[in-house]
């Protein structure tokens, strides 16, 4: 038990760190940061003071080595844009994301189960057909994509929807929730109904059917 827990633990080190120094090196991508969090009329002194405040005038090797350093000791630094903590910032829009998370997902496996059961009741018919093409279809479509077009219909140029936000209410967790939605619901969706295929196609279910 020991040596598989080890051997899981190194296998999943690596996407670890891969993961780490790709957000590492794309921000650094991304422009310069004086340039990119300071108003555009800041004069040159005050974006080496920037740099310098936040280490970004030290080589890319060493801001390397302070990145790994931090996240060795919990500390994920402070926001560029804020000065607030990142790990304040997390820990406090945390309760929002892991109430997003489990209502799209309750939704989701009741929506799966609803359609994979419907689809798979007649196999190969019509609505079998429909419901394969609309859950491959869901599975397939990205989530940022589906999120800018949402807010850019729904929310732009009807406004039905707020932008952002948890002032709103419930509306404030339409736009989120359909986003989130749409990929399990499809994923889900086909599982169901090829556990539902299997099933009902199994001899007790067609012993019972004769009966």
């Amino acid at each position: 038990m020991v040596t598989f827990l080890r051997k899981r633990a190194l296998t999943s080190l690596l996407p670890l760190v891969v993961v780490l120094l790709g957000v590492f090196f794309l921000a650094r991508l991304t422009g310069d940061p004086a340039s990119l969090y300071l108003p555009e009329n800041a004069t040159e002194a005050q974006k080496e003071t920037f740099r310098a405040v936040n280490g970004l005038d030290l080589p890319v090797w060493q801001q390397l080595i302070d990145y790994l350093q931090g996240i060795l000791r919990l500390d994920f630094g402070t926001s560029l844009s804020t000065g607030e903590s990142a790990a304040a910032m997390a820990l406090r829009a945390f309760p929002a994301t892991l109430q997003l998370a489990i209502t799209t997902m309750l939704i989701a496996v009741v929506l799966a189960v609803v359609i994979g059961s419907w689809a798979a009741y007649r196999p190969n018919s019509l609505a079998d057909r429909f419901a394969s093409f609309l859950s491959m279809t869901a599975a397939s479509v990205p989530d940022f994509w589906l999120a800018i077009m949402g807010v850019w219909v729904f929310a732009v140029m009807l406004g039905v929807l707020p932008t952002s936000g948890v002032d709103a209410g419930l509306l404030s967790w339409v736009l989120p929730i359909a986003t989130l939605l749409l990929r399990p619901v499809g994923v889900l969706t086909q599982v169901v109904r090829g556990a539902m295929v299997a099933a009902l196609s199994a001899p007790y279910v067609r012993l019972a059917r004769s009966k």
